[in-house]
């Protein structure tokens, strides 16, 4: 219950939704979000709170190359990298940047209806050190959905949630998964 109402008092409760979820699934993680959007980091501060989170999730302003550049020095293995940042995927992992990440794993959200040809960039910048596996948004039905509530009396509720898991993406919009490759 404690997450249903504190999402109910923000405006936007995908805020904080990747961080937090992170931080509940790996009890052992530290947690750095970039947002953007200042006016929203205490609610994702509040959303890690009331999730058991708030001490290991760390909201922060701008992601830029020297800002993750920087979050990797002394960063202690294991390493993932989620982002999600609506077109400036090239300026964020420049080269330097993915140099550093040659041993992390690094999940990206391609944005090329935004900047054409980032997903070709990003393959050739991270080809000498990591497996890439490409993930394309497929269309769901309400066969994606749990019967639950794509049947009976909660079957109202299936166009919702179906317009939700859609997410509305853009053409061509891809998941790239970077994997280390590993050491000759």
């Amino acid at each position: 219950m404690s997450i249903a109402r504190t999402l109910s008092r923000h405006a936007d409760p995908a805020r904080g939704y990747y961080a937090v979820g992170f931080a509940r699934r790996c009890t052992d993680a530290h947690i750095i979000a970039f947002e953007i959007d200042a006016s929203v980091h205490s609610s994702i501060a509040l959303l890690a709170q009331a999730n058991g989170a708030g001490d290991r999730v760390a909201v922060r302003g701008a992601c830029r190359a020297d800002t993750l550049r920087a979050c990797l020095t002394g960063a202690e293995p294991p390493v993932l990298v989620v982002a999600d940042i609506e077109g400036d995927e090239l300026t964020v992992f420049d080269g330097e940047a993915v140099a550093r990440l040659s041993q992390a794993a690094v999940l990206i959200e391609t944005h090329d209806h935004r900047v054409p040809d980032t997903t070709r960039q990003l393959l050739s910048r991270f080809a000498a050190t990591h497996r890439v596996e490409v993930y394309i948004p497929a269309g769901r039905t309400r066969g994606d959905l749990p019967a639950a509530v794509s049947s009976g009396q909660w079957s109202v509720l299936a166009p919702v949630l179906l317009w939700i898991i859609r997410e509305q993406r853009g053409a061509g919009q891809r998941w790239l998964l970077f994997t280390p490759q590993p050491a000759p």
